[in-house]
């Protein structure tokens, strides 16, 4: 079978993670540098971005490709299997969203974000009600498109931890409130404090959790201010700190490869909870559900065990170039 068709799979993909980061470039000079005034016109770029990358990606030839891809005979486990199968989960679910709705959705979310800047700095929610009523709306027929059997949430979290349900993640929560519930209140106890709170050298904080390797990251330093650090920005650094580590591992020649994505957001995230338990101990992350840093048989647990390993095998991965 002439392998064509997935070089030409590669190549669209190229195309669009083009499109993509250009967009996010464009999103994160939205919410740290942007004058107010110019926030109309960002949000017709963000719109037409997102809206050419959907149109690109759900192209009927593109469901051609991945056909002739499939009887190709790649290896399940192969580059080019997982390639193939993650390509036409997202392909299948993305045909169900008209390109004309995700123009309108990606133009909706850059206008609410301003809005609901604005109406935080000045306390008012009524500002922000309209916008968020219609993300709501927006969303809410988002999952209807997608179609779900029991919640409408089931088919919003696919996009972010394949085959998770509502069902699945509730016990979580359910662990979590209490938790979060006692911090939010030692929160507001304006006699705690921050632990972090000080003054650090910029630079060796930074080179602390190995940001040097990365390179230039004004959009991490944009979240404090120098040379203040408190602990608000912990969360930010150490998680954007690992996204990173791991595109820089990776290397330029998986961009356009769709297993270079993070198909599992939690185990990003999972490694920045592990960054704060090896720097700070328990006490450093005290929402952390118990269950997941002892041992037990607890489907979390079991998970928070994947989170050990998988960044940790990929960290050791050699750079290409």
């Amino acid at each position: 079978m002439d392998a064509n068709p997935y070089q030409k799979l590669l190549d669209r993909g190229r195309e669009i993670n083009l499109l993509r980061s250009a967009s996010q470039v464009l999103e994160w000079d939205e919410q740290t540098y942007l004058p107010a005034k110019g926030v109309e016109y960002r949000a017709e770029q963000l719109s037409y971005f997102g809206a050419r990358a959907h149109a690109l990606f759900t192209d009927p030839v593109v469901g051609e490709w991945l056909e002739s891809s499939r009887q190709a005979g790649f290896a399940p486990e192969s580059d080019e299997g997982v390639n193939i199968r993650e390509w036409s989960r997202s392909y299948e679910r993305a045909t169900k969203l008209p390109v004309t709705f995700v123009e309108e959705f990606e133009k909706t979310a850059a206008l609410s974000r301003e809005a609901w800047k604005h109406a935080r700095q000045a306390g008012d929610f009524s500002a922000f009600q309209p916008h968020l009523q219609k993300i709501v709306s927006m969303t809410i027929e988002k999952a209807q498109r997608y179609g779900f059997t029991t919640s409408p949430y089931d088919a919003l979290l696919e996009d972010y931890e394949p085959g998770a349900t509502a069902a699945y993640v509730a016990p979580v929560f359910a662990e979590l409130k209490p938790a979060l519930k006692e911090l939010v209140q030692q929160i507001g106890n304006p006699s705690g404090g921050e632990s972090l709170s000080g003054t650090y050298p910029i630079a060796p904080s930074l080179l602390h959790w190995g940001l040097s390797i990365i390179g230039s990251l004004p959009a991490m330093t944009k979240s404090f201010s120098r040379p203040r650090f408190t602990a608000s920005c912990m969360k930010p650094a150490t998680h954007c700190t690992n996204r990173a580590c791991v595109r820089k591992r990776l290397g330029r020649r998986w961009a356009r490869q769709f297993h270079s994505g993070f198909m599992s957001h939690n185990l990003v995230s999972g490694r920045t909870m592990l960054v704060a338990a090896d720097l700070f101990g328990k006490s450093g992350i005290p929402w952390l559900p118990n269950t997941l840093l002892t041992s037990n048989d607890s489907e979390s647990t079991k998970s928070f065990a994947v989170y050990r390993k998988w960044p940790r095998r990929l960290f050791a991965l050699k750079p290409t170039k």
